[in-house]
């Protein structure tokens, strides 16, 4: 081999291992867009009330939408990525007969900590314990959109939750990304895989999914291929809304009626 060749070579090597160590180190930042905006409401300002939480020195911060059905039936929702939970209240407050609650994730807004996938997994089963503990819900349902559908996959797997709602999911984080970095060795790099896939076999609740037909950031086939993953023996329900993108799926007309019926 000609010296200029292995030269060029060994280039392309080193800038390849540069690339890659570029995307290893800086993955959270590509995977998570943290909120900084911080909200407060009065707890009189019914139908929203605060919701706080602590865990081994981490304050997690929340809304409880319509309170008065907490008892009887609850939603717990996991948002986006990129997804200020606290705006999302006022489309969650036309539910009927259902309490919904929104906790901003680890480095969200009010909420202290650093995201990734293991803190969103370990916080989330701590909220289903302290709903449990604090409420004494006779039906919790988990519902999660984007990067939230990972998170209500595994809280599901641990927990008895009567129902579970997935807003434009992914088989897993993994996936998704190989799809974007062809060239890289993404099974090798990645650190928060929210492998969907791996979960859903133990879930004992039906599903809904909704998924978006021109979703520009889930490409669809990832949402085909968890829905074709779903056992058998699962009730589930699916509503594909052909024109709706990733981040505007919940304003067609049809999205809140068809979360409202499966509630």
């Amino acid at each position: 081999m000609p010296p200029a060749l292995k030269k060029m070579l060994l280039y392309l090597a080193i800038g390849y291992l540069i690339i890659s160590l570029f995307i290893y180190l800086k993955q959270d930042s590509l995977l998570f867009y943290p909120i900084q905006e911080k909200h407060q409401i009065a707890n009189s300002q019914a139908p929203i009330v605060s919701y706080q939480f602590e865990n081994q020195g981490i304050e997690l911060h929340g809304w409880l939408l319509h309170p008065e059905y907490a008892a009887e039936k609850l939603l717990i929702y996991y948002g986006g990525n990129a997804e200020d939970v606290f705006y999302s209240s006022a489309d969650f407050l036309q539910l009927e007969n259902v309490a919904i609650l929104l906790v901003e994730y680890r480095g969200y807004g009010n909420s202290s900590g650093t995201p990734s996938e293991q803190h969103f997994f370990h916080d989330a089963l701590q909220i289903f314990d302290d709903c449990q503990q604090r409420w004494q819900s006779k039906e919790i349902m988990v519902m999660g959109r984007s990067i939230g559908t990972g998170v209500a996959c595994f809280v599901a797997s641990q927990r008895p939750a009567s129902k579970v709602i997935l807003v434009t999911p992914f088989d897993s984080m993994l996936k998704v990304a190989q799809g974007y970095y062809p060239w890289l060795p993404v099974r090798l790099l990645m650190r928060h895989p929210f492998n969907s896939l791996y979960y859903i076999p133990t879930v004992q609740a039906p599903f809904l999914i909704i998924s978006a037909g021109q979703d520009e950031v889930i490409p669809p086939a990832r949402t085909e291929n968890l829905i074709s993953h779903l056992p058998d023996h699962k009730q589930t329900s699916i509503a594909r809304i052909p024109t709706a993108g990733h981040n505007d799926i919940h304003t067609f007309a049809n999205y809140w009626p068809t979360i409202q019926q499966f509630l």
